[in-house]
């Protein structure tokens, strides 16, 4: 998935696949990989299967997130 604008994965939301957005508010569990070119939220009952790249992360007490986190001034969409 690939957008312009905010996205928000919902509490009750599955993703599977990649997703590309400036800023991505992860609420329920995605399974792929995540590029926030400019913010990544990720909330206190969110499950993230994958890897995260972002200039800013944020991560709420009780998130679970299994993958590896980059944090850069340039991040790199693939």
């Amino acid at each position: 998935m690939r957008s312009a604008e905010l996205v928000v994965i919902a509490e009750e939301a599955l993703i599977e696949g990649k997703v590309q957005a400036p800023r991505l508010l992860v609420m329920g569990e995605l399974r792929g990989d995540v590029t926030g070119s400019e913010r990544v939220v990720i909330g206190p009952r969110a499950r993230v299967y994958g890897n995260i790249a972002s200039r800013v992360v944020t991560i709420s007490e009780g998130a679970w997130i299994e993958g590896h986190i980059q944090m850069s001034n340039v991040v790199v969409e693939r």
